[in-house]
């Protein structure tokens, strides 16, 4: 169903390919994309976290394709810091998003999670964790 590129979880330096991407050309700076990160809580089993997220993909290849999805999604989930980062640059990382964001508020409710909003031409966070997804 999904390949091993598709969720970067725990490598060494996993934000380093989308944030090169991102900043590369700015003089560093982060460009006007849309990034969203999610904490979560202590109690939140980041096992449901990753199943969220996937449905949320699944979801968003039955509105765009999966091949669109594959070209337009990145996102990454990493256990040790208790957060997923979405690119919501892209009309498909926007659903992705969306769908991911109702998810987690269904299943855990809207205490059990933070959202970020990173980017969006500010001088945001340029430790950014995101890797290319799909």
């Amino acid at each position: 169903m999904f390949g091993e590129s598709e969720t970067a979880i725990e490598t060494s330096d996993p934000g380093a390919p989308l944030q090169k991407q991102l900043t590369e050309g700015n003089g560093g700076k982060l460009m006007n994309r849309e990034i969203y990160r999610y904490n979560f809580t202590a109690d939140v089993p980041l096992r449901d976290v990753e199943e969220s997220l996937l449905l949320a993909v699944l979801a968003t290849e039955s509105l765009h394709g999966r091949s669109l999805v594959r070209l337009d999604a990145s996102f990454c989930l990493q256990e040790k810091k208790r957060s997923c980062v979405v690119d919501a640059g892209t009309e498909v990382g926007r659903h992705i998003a969306r769908i991911f964001t109702g998810f987690l508020t269904r299943e855990f409710g809207e205490e059990a999670f933070k959202v970020e909003r990173l980017g969006h031409g500010n001088e945001q966070d340029t430790g950014l964790q995101a890797t290319g997804a799909a």
